[in-house]
Parts: structure tokens; C-alpha cells; sequence
């Protein structure tokens, strides 16, 4: 495959067999002391280190790399079991899963794609601000936010349309220099002429530029049929909010999202670092 792409500069490039490394007993000390009261044995410390996944989010934790990029040969869900071992999370946010889908003329963020299955009015506050923490690092910008249901402002009293309502009175409390509004259905929500004509109380001046979604289902269902059908071409999933570049891609993952989603997390890495 490399001579056919005629690729001729990779006599640098360094291949490491995890049992092997130098570091490999470090890393499954540093490993064993984090998960040892966490009822991990040491034995079997020493056995998931031997694993890519586990062994390459060390490097990254370790700042021996970079970053990294996975998921071409697994399930989402298996990839982000030992990188969330190795790395942790934030004690105070779960993670997410953010898509970045660009279309002719604009860019627009979807979350949570891919891990919290009916996140509460909390949890969509938490995934909101990670989104739009990673928005502005990436693209510079303040976002329009709008909270996506079936139901715009209040016309339906199911409680799943209220956890959404109630995230967005939960998001403007604590974020309240955001452009955020909610709850709203999709299409009035990416179309500003719609928006006005029909809610023009709104206070998204703009159509948004990140969508929250109620559920996993309807925001997976929703990228994945946007990639397929709507010309869109997606980067991500990112996972937020970390504190390592790491990234997981999915098993479908073109070509050109392979490539995509490798400069963000090169991008990614070097915010982290401007950043530390």
C-alpha cells in the first residue's frame, strides 16, 4: 500500500511492539498504582498495557505522544472503555461525543452522538458547555445554541420535552452570556427565516450553530443520516471534555474523516499544549 501511494518518508517512522518499550514497565506501574483500589490486579495490569489501546493512551498521558486516533477496528464503546480507564474523566462532567458536520456554507456541532443514552437536564447543561468550550477553541467564535425535541417552547408537556426546557433554563442560569434557546424542533432551529417568522421572541439572533440533542438515538440517527444524505462531511466523533487528544473514529470512517479527524487532534494537541 505505500509503494502504491508512492509514499518515500517514513524511513523515520517508528513502530513499538508495547511489550518491548522501555517504557512498558512504567507504564504498568503508573497503571497498577491509579487502578489498584480500583480492584485491578497487578498481573492483570501488566496484561491490558500489552493491549494498543491501553499502551497508547499511556504515551499520550505520559506526553510520549502526541495524540492518537482508533476506532477503525472495534465498536466505539470498546475503544473508549480503556481510554477512559487510562486517562479518567472529569470528576465533574460525564463525557460526550461531539460531531462536527461542514456543509457548503457552515459548520454546525451535534452532541451527544455517541455515548450518554438519555442524559438528564444536568447532564445536557454539561454537555452543552463542553461543546461549546470545544466550538470556540476550534472555530474562534461564539456559538448560537439551540436544544433540540419534537416540540418548540413549551407547545408540549411531555417530561421528556420538559428535561429538555428545563436544561435550557438551566443553561442560561449558569452560562448567561451565552446565545442559547430552547426547546425547538430541528428545522426551525437551522433555519433563521423559519425561526423569526414563527417564534420571533427567540433570542437566537441567527440559525444554530450547535445542536443538543434529547437522546443518543435521535443524534446518532441524525449525523448518520446527514453524512449519507445531506452532503455533509462529518469530523468526529470528539470526545469531550478531555484533557488528552485522543479521539475515536468510527468503523464506517472514510478515508477523508480518517484524515479529517487526524488534523483536529493534531489541532487539538496543540491547544492542550499552548494551553498548559
Amino acid at each position: 500500500h505505500v509503494e502504491k501511494l508512492n509514499i518515500t518518508n517514513l524511513e523515520n517512522l517508528e513502530i513499538i511492539n508495547p511489550i518491548e518499550s522501555p517504557q512498558f514497565k512504567d507504564y504498568c506501574s503508573v497503571f497498577y498504582k491509579e487502578r489498584q483500589r480500583k480492584g485491578l490486579p497487578k498481573q492483570h495490569a501488566k496484561e491490558m498495557m500489552e493491549r494498543k489501546l491501553y499502551f497508547g493512551s499511556m504515551m499520550v498521558k505520559q506526553g510520549d505522544a502526541d495524540g492518537m486516533i482508533t476506532g477503525l477496528d472495534q465498536t466505539y464503546s470498546e475503544a473508549f472503555k480503556p481510554i477512559i480507564r487510562v486517562l479518567g474523566g472529569k470528576a465533574d462532567t460525564k463525557a460526550s461525543g461531539v460531531v462536527i458536520l461542514t456543509f457548503k456554507n457552515k459548520v454546525v456541532f451535534l452532541a451527544d452522538c455517541t455515548l450518554q443514552k438519555n442524559p438528564s437536564a444536568e447532564d445536557l447543561v454539561d454537555i452543552a458547555a463542553n461543546t461549546t468550550e470545544l466550538y470556540r477553541r476550534l472555530i474562534h467564535k461564539e456559538p448560537r445554541v439551540a436544544f433540540l425535541s419534537y416540540s418548540s417552547f413549551g407547545a408540549s408537556r411531555d417530561p421528556e420535552v420538559m428535561k429538555v426546557s428545563k436544561a435550557v433554563k438551566l443553561t442560561k442560569a449558569k452560562f448567561p452570556d451565552l446565545i442559547v434557546d430552547g426547546e425547538m424542533q430541528a428545522d426551525v432551529a437551522v433555519n433563521n427565516e423559519l425561526l423569526k417568522s414563527l417564534y420571533d421572541f427567540s433570542t437566537l439572533d441567527k440559525s444554530a450553530d450547535i445542536l443538543i440533542f434529547p437522546d443518543l438515538s435521535s443524534a446518532n440517527i441524525s449525523y448518520k443520516l446527514l453524512r449519507q444524505l445531506g452532503e455533509a462531511t462529518p469530523v468526529g466523533p470528539i470526545l469531550t471534555p478531555m484533557d488528552y487528544p485522543i479521539n475515536i473514529l468510527q468503523q464506517t470512517a472514510s478515508v477523508e474523516e480518517i484524515i479529517s479527524m487526524s488534523h483536529l487532534t493534531a489541532i487539538i494537541s496543540q491547544h492542550s499544549k499552548e494551553k498548559k
